[in-house]
């Protein structure tokens, strides 16, 4: 038996190349003196290099579409390798996260400019009222409309089930945006 050939057999197998099956029956072939090992060592290097651009190449078109909508309704997807999906999906998260605070903020921050503004407005009634400024009584006294007054209480449910997590803040801008 030629060693470098069984050497080379050995190497194959330790690398990868080779399965140990296909590794005996060269190795047995060897050992009986046929000389078309050469032959056979690199047919069947042949073959697993196939094999492993078959498994490259069907890795490299097996995508999986991830999913995601903007905040307008419409959606759009994103091809990910299957490998990747465990890192992107914590992407998203991190990204949701950040964009649920500042809505949430955004909301806040928009009900107290109301509030402010409805308390400098009473002040303001209740001074020129008080100071006699007033051309009508009807006008000093302020009398809140009743669908103002549901639009109000409604915009401040809304962001309290934002606050309390009951509602994802987009949810919340809709019904803002809905209440008008």
């Amino acid at each position: 038996m030629n060693e470098t050939e069984r050497e080379r057999i050995i190497r194959m197998v330790s690398e990868g190349t080779l399965r140990p099956e296909e590794a005996a029956s060269l190795l047995a072939a060897l050992a009986a003196g046929h000389t078309p090992v050469a032959e056979s060592v690199n047919s069947a290097q042949q073959k697993s290099k196939t094999a492993q651009e078959k498994s490259d190449e069907s890795a490299k078109t097996v995508m999986h579409d991830v999913e995601f909508r903007r905040p307008d309704g419409t959606s759009y997807s994103v091809q990910v390798p299957p490998h990747l999906i465990a890192a992107f999906m914590k992407i998203a998260a991190v990204q949701l996260k950040e964009a649920s605070k500042i809505a949430a903020q955004d909301a806040w921050v928009g009900l107290k400019t109301m509030t402010r503004n409805k308390v400098t407005e009473t002040k303001q009634n209740l001074k020129d009222r008080v100071t006699g400024k007033t051309k009508k009584a009807e006008e000093a006294v302020f009398v809140p409309d009743p669908a103002m007054t549901r639009k109000t209480d409604a915009r401040h449910q809304i962001v309290q089930m934002v606050q309390n997590g009951r509602i994802s803040p987009e949810e919340g801008a809709k019904l803002l945006e809905q209440i008008g």
